[in-house]
């Protein structure tokens, strides 16, 4: 066990704190015993080990032992804990004596990890020292430090901070350069980096734009914490925050903080409008079950009829019958039938049951020509697609979005000219009849392909933006509020109404795109139904006529 005098410098800081907190000892494991069991009547405890664990637990104080300063940090897992709080108070417990080397790593390490209110107790030359620095001082900005302070035993630093000390710091916002694309539309910035701009010159500090690599894509994080892309600069500490039209998912929130509030949007499917294949696709009011009822109801009253025919009037040859009444689908009666009193019931029955089909067939058939039926967005429907010849074309961060987010996997294989969103969507358009992809809809990414038809299916669900940065960021409380005051005071959807008049102006329209004379390959349904009727009607014709030939010829004999 620890002597006394740590038991009692802990036991006086605790008592010290306000009443309600919530208290987190740490320990390298669940069976260390060197750790001080205090004594407070108006603070809740949990006691856990380095692993990071997901329950949802606020900490405001943290009482970290060390069982070893060369791995106590680096076995720090705790900061993946989906609710680490870097901003709480820290106070690290090292039982034994520690040199001004270890010291220096330990305070260096609290630098990186964005923990900034911090004392660690130790003993130095056999008596108990509380230390504590200072990266908050006014041109330190909380990447460093100048000194470490030997506090009064067991004290408190109590640090304060007025936001004037700030005044020189500035921060690093890292973007894609696919940003350039549709982001400046002459000088009017995109969504991300009005909050950005805004938040900077409120708080007072100096923003700095840096635009990764154009093969970089936007960033995701896998369950090991490992981050790959934009985000990867957080992870490195190369940067203070990352904008691009992130998307808000539950795997990123656990090793960074968001801001969010500003945007909202939804996810849908784009495909082009013109390409042959979407009549298999879309086509869905006649479907297997509804040609077998129709065949069904075909063949039954033809039986009936033919019965009917043969037994009650003696009619000989009835082979012709059911050719008769396919007739009536193309708008053709036969009148010797008609005239067949105990069949005209029947007949009139038949004759609204083919008007109706053939008329709503038709009606069908030309909404499809003229436009495109679309059902709600399913899961299943993306194997419809890929059935129909489509090939997905869907962006690494859309692709990720939805592994992590529905545990669904859109992407068989990736393209290269796929990775990036507008990528996806250049070869989407360019590309009709073979692509389809599914991406975050924003207006302005789909200005470059203006000129393009396509159509879009609404995913059900909607999707948050989100700018990330590393836990315990600075400015994250400042950052976050004015986020959600521009987006409930309006300045968002101003914005957003400026860029679409703006926007406008730039759409180089190209003639030869704007229209398209229809081929056969448009009218296929039509033809093939249009000539396979006058097939029938032919054929109804010819037999007809060898028919009355073959009766006057009987009738003579």
């Amino acid at each position: 066990m620890l002597d006394n005098s740590f038991e009692e410098c802990l036991q006086k800081l605790v008592n010290n704190f306000k009443c309600g907190l919530h208290i987190t000892v740490v320990v390298p494991d669940l069976y260390y015993k060197n750790f001080i069991r205090l004594n407070s009547s108006c603070h809740s405890y949990t006691l856990r080990n380095y692993e990071p664990h997901t329950w949802y637990v606020h900490t405001d104080i943290y009482i970290i032992y060390y069982k070893e300063v060369t791995t106590g940090l680096t076995a720090w897992k705790i900061k993946y804990d989906t609710f680490w709080n870097p901003r709480a108070k820290h106070i690290i417990v090292i039982s034994y004596e520690t040199s001004d080397a270890k010291k220096t790593d330990i305070f260096r390490k609290l630098v990186k990890y964005k923990v900034y209110d911090a004392i660690v107790i130790t003993q130095e030359n056999g008596t108990l020292v509380t230390l504590t620095y200072y990266p908050l001082d006014f041109g330190n900005c909380g990447k460093k430090y100048k000194r470490i302070e030997k506090l009064e035993a067991c004290t408190d630093n109590n640090q304060f901070y007025p936001i004037s000390d700030f005044k020189e710091c500035s921060i690093t916002a890292v973007g894609s350069e696919y940003s350039l694309n549709y982001s400046f539309v002459n000088h009017i910035t995109q969504y991300e980096q009005l909050v950005l701009n805004l938040s900077s010159e409120a708080i007072g500090i100096h923003l700095n734009y840096e635009f990764v690599d154009i093969d970089l894509n936007s960033g995701d994080t896998f369950p090991n914490h490992t981050s790959v892309g934009m985000l990867r600069y957080l992870q490195k500490r190369k940067s203070d925050i990352v904008y691009g039209g992130l998307y808000l998912s539950k795997n990123r929130i656990q090793s960074f903080d968001y801001v969010h509030g500003y945007k909202y949007s939804v996810m849908k499917v784009i495909l082009p409008k013109i390409s042959p294949k979407l009549w298999k696709i879309f086509y869905k009011p006649y479907e297997l079950n509804l040609w077998l009822l129709n065949g069904f109801i075909y063949i039954l009253l033809s039986c009936i009829i033919m019965i009917v025919a043969r037994k009650c009037f003696y009619i000989r040859n009835i082979s012709a019958l059911p050719l008769k009444l396919l007739d009536y689908y193309f708008g053709h009666s036969d009148r010797g039938i008609f005239k067949l009193r105990p069949l005209r019931i029947l007949l009139i029955f038949w004759i609204l049951y083919t008007f109706c089909i053939a008329n709503f067939y038709t009606s069908t058939l030309l909404s499809i020509i003229y436009c495109i039926r679309y059902p709600n967005f399913a899961s299943n429907n993306l194997s419809e697609l890929k059935e129909a010849g489509f090939k997905p074309c869907i962006s690494d961060s859309t692709n990720y979005y939805f592994r992590f987010t529905y545990n669904v996997t859109l992407n068989d294989g990736q393209r290269p000219e796929c990775r990036h969103t507008e990528d996806a969507l250049k070869t989407t358009m360019k590309n009709y009849p073979t692509y389809f992809t599914v991406t975050g809809f924003a207006s302005y990414g789909l200005t470059l392909f203006s000129n393009h038809k396509y159509a879009e299916v609404e995913y059900p669900s909607k999707i948050i933006y989100a700018l990330y940065a590393n836990k315990g960021f600075l400015f994250f409380k400042q950052f976050q509020n004015i986020s959600i005051r521009i987006f409930e005071s309006g300045l968002m959807n101003r914005h957003m109404h400026l860029f679409e008049l703006q926007k406008s102006k730039m759409i180089q329209h190209e003639k030869q795109k704007q229209s398209r004379i229809l081929s056969k390959e448009d009218l296929a349904i039509t033809f093939i139904i249009l000539m396979v009727g006058y097939a029938i009607s032919f054929l109804v014709f010819i037999i007809e006529i060898i028919w009355q030939k073959f009766n006057r010829k009987s009738s003579r004999n």
